[in-house]
């Protein structure tokens, strides 16, 4: 008895190192805030969403793959596409609260950042990182400000991530290593480290990651975008697509589903496979 009680006791006093809390709202970041606290926020379906399916990376994938089975090396042809897309495709806001909460935090000198598995230059975007920064900004969302105030070494010599505009990329690696090496680079050691993010994976790697370290880890599954992944359409930013390029107009998914139901015949990836044809020359 005496022994069972021992092992209840050491258990309410060990400190927990890692929790992982699922939530659809912003404001359950609040619950964990406190001052020895760095906040991350992933950008994708955590900060902002696409605005149609087009600019969706669902749909960007989608037609990579369909391209490289239609024509084998067909990469800067399908780049071509996708920078148009990123460019000119706003991203939306997912919830108005939380440019709220991004400010104040920042306001109060809590140091709040973004963290994506992007790289600053992708292969159809040189200036991804700042076509990212701009799609915040304008929104509201300015990661940049949390620099005037946290306190950074240089860039060491060798870094397994990019740092740039507020936000960490971790260049197509895992976010656990790309978060262990940036924390070398502060010149303040935070207790605790909270991550909002839509990835069971993230959370789970960084919240490994951070188990030797001592850090307290609080990570924040934010759902609020499910739904919208599981109901994904390709043949939306099909129709998209061609209205994009044809005509320069971003229709909603309202008026490419409208179009989908009055063209039930239609096959949308034959048509897209026959753009791909046609402009490869193959």
């Amino acid at each position: 008895m005496m022994k069972k009680l021992l092992s209840f006791l050491f258990l309410i006093v060990l400190p927990l190192q890692g929790l992982i809390v699922e939530t659809k709202e912003m404001s359950t970041v609040l619950q964990h805030v406190d001052s020895h606290s760095l906040i991350l926020f992933n950008v994708t379906d955590t900060l902002y969403e696409p605005s149609i399916t087009l600019a969706d990376n669902q749909w960007r994938m989608y037609f990579s793959r369909l391209a490289e089975a239609t024509v084998p090396n067909s990469e800067s042809f399908v780049n071509r596409y996708k920078n148009m897309i990123v460019n000119n495709i706003p991203k939306k806001l997912i919830e108005p609260f939380t440019i709220q909460l991004i400010r104040e935090l920042q306001k109060e000198h809590q140091p709040v950042l973004g963290i994506t598995q992007k790289h600053p230059s992708a292969p159809y975007a040189e200036d991804y990182g700042e076509i990212t920064n701009r799609h915040l900004k304008n929104m509201g969302i300015d990661l940049e400000r949390t620099l005037d105030f946290l306190p950074m070494k240089n860039k060491m010599e060798y870094d397994p991530h990019s740092f740039a505009y507020g936000i960490i990329f971790t260049d197509k690696q895992p976010e656990g290593p790309a978060i262990l090496s940036f924390l070398q680079r502060l010149k303040w050691n935070p207790k605790k480290v909270i991550l909002v993010d839509d990835s069971h994976a993230a959370l789970s790697n960084v919240e490994a990651s951070l188990k030797p370290t001592g850090i307290k880890f609080i990570g924040v599954r934010y759902g609020r975008c499910d739904g919208r992944k599981y109901a994904f359409d390709a043949d939306l930013g099909t129709i998209q697509f061609f209205e994009f390029i044809k005509k320069g107009r971003a229709i909603s998914d309202e008026e490419a589903r409208k179009f989908k139901q009055e063209h039930p015949d239609m096959h949308f990836e034959s048509l897209l496979i026959d753009f791909i044809h046609s402009n490869t020359g193959q």
